[in-house]
């Protein structure tokens, strides 16, 4: 049983680490990845962000910017637009303590 534990733990936190870029310097997730994490829509995940700001640091995401987002497609890290795409540049959430976060819901819902 701890040895499946162990093994889930390796799993999400090598899941996680794969979605993660740096971006101005800073490691971040992207809106759509850290929404699949929570199986939730993108659009539902920006929405709550957006209606609580308050209960997040001034750094806790940022939306890039298009050069950042062509140099992110370049490199494979999301989906081709012409197959429903995005319609806004994308917001990616940086590294304090939301992975951290992250792993903690899913080892809720797994347990």
């Amino acid at each position: 049983m701890l040895q499946s534990f162990i093994l889930r733990e390796i799993f999400l936190q090598k899941l996680v680490e794969r979605q993660i870029f740096i971006m101005r310097g800073k490691r971040v997730m992207l809106d759509s990845e850290l929404a699949k994490l929570y199986g939730v829509p993108t659009r539902r995940l920006n929405e709550q962000v957006k209606r609580n700001q308050d209960r997040f640091p001034g750094d806790f995401s940022f939306r890039l910017t298009a050069q950042e987002f062509a140099a992110l497609m370049s490199q494979n890290a999301t989906s081709n637009v012409g197959r429903g795409g995005r319609r806004k540049l994308p917001l990616v959430f940086t590294e304090q303590e939301e992975q951290r976060r992250v792993l903690e819901q899913h080892e809720t819902v797994i347990d």
